[in-house]
C-alpha cells in the first residue's frame, strides 16, 4: 500500500462516510469494514451511511464479503444507505451489499 490508505471512516455531519481510492483487496476491506462497524455501533442509530466510491476502482470479492458480514447485526442501525459515483461494477457491488442487508441504496 506504500502508506497511503485506500480507505477512510469518518461522519460528513451527522451521516456515517466511508471512502475508497483505488482497488480494495480482501484484507483492507475487512479492516475498513471493522472500523466503519465500530463507530456505526457507537452512533445513535437511525444512521444515514454514504459510501464515497468517485475513487474506487474496484474491490476483491472478499472485501465485499467482510462488509456484508460486519454490517449485517448491525443493519437495523442504518437508516438509508447513499452510493456516490463508482463505476458500474462498483455501483452493483454495493447496491447488492444493501439489498442483502435490506437496505435501499440511493446513487448520485
Amino acid at each position: 500500500m506504500g502508506g497511503v490508505p485506500t480507505w477512510s471512516v469518518s461522519f460528513e455531519g451527522v451521516a456515517l462516510r466511508a471512502r475508497f481510492q483505488g482497488h480494495l483487496d480482501a484484507a483492507e476491506g475487512a479492516r475498513a469494514a471493522d472500523a466503519f462497524a465500530e463507530r456505526l455501533a457507537e452512533a445513535t442509530p437511525p444512521v444515514a451511511v454514504i459510501f464515497d466510491v468517485r475513487e474506487m476502482s474496484g474491490y476483491d470479492s472478499g472485501a465485499r464479503k467482510a462488509w456484508q458480514e460486519r454490517l449485517w447485526p448491525l443493519r437495523k442501525r442504518i437508516a438509508s444507505i447513499r452510493l456516490r459515483g463508482g463505476t458500474p461494477i462498483v455501483r452493483m457491488g454495493g447496491t447488492t451489499l444493501g439489498m442483502l442487508l435490506g437496505i435501499r441504496v440511493h446513487t448520485e
